[in-house]
């Protein structure tokens, strides 16, 4: 099967990355730069791959400089394995915690009111058994204060 040639604008669509992306690659040593010279220079479906395999583990919030040593340490295939096994714990690790953890409301709606300038009153709207008797109690009280003015010594 002959090698596919690829220019570095398709190689980088088809990875999902910019040209710029591919450069600053080939220069800190993380992807072999392209075969050819100039404008014969042309990228293989290796490039690709590494490409791929790089993303994925930038994904996982891996750095470049730790990339760079796995990928020159290891095989492609078995970085590959690595990544496929840490995508299925990933996945079976968030499938256990769906389960076990309660299920939260999507949207939380609150109500604010303000006092005074600076100072405002916030509560979870559906408002919860004595939740509306409290709120006025704390605006009676707060109007007061108002009115007669902070006590002395509290600044």
């Amino acid at each position: 099967m002959p090698e596919t040639h690829l220019k570095i604008g398709e190689l980088a669509e088809r990875a999902g990355v910019t040209p710029r992306t591919v450069h600053y690659y080939v220069h800190i040593g993380l992807l072999p730069p392209p075969r050819g010279r100039g404008r014969r220079s042309y990228y293989t479906e290796e490039h690709l791959r590494r490409l791929r395999i790089i993303r994925q583990l930038q994904r996982y919030f891996i750095p470049l400089r730790r990339i760079k040593e796995a990928l020159r340490l290891k095989s492609l295939e078995e970085v590959e394995e690595e990544i496929a096994r840490t995508h299925r714990v990933a996945h079976e690790y968030r499938d256990v915690l769906r389960t076990a953890m309660p299920t939260v409301p999507e949207r939380t709606a609150w109500e604010r009111i303000v006092l005074q300038d600076g100072l405002e009153l916030h509560y979870r709207l559906p408002m919860g058994t004595g939740v509306q008797q409290f709120i006025e109690f704390i605006l009676q009280q707060a109007r007061a204060w108002f009115r007669a003015g902070p006590p002395e010594g509290s600044d």
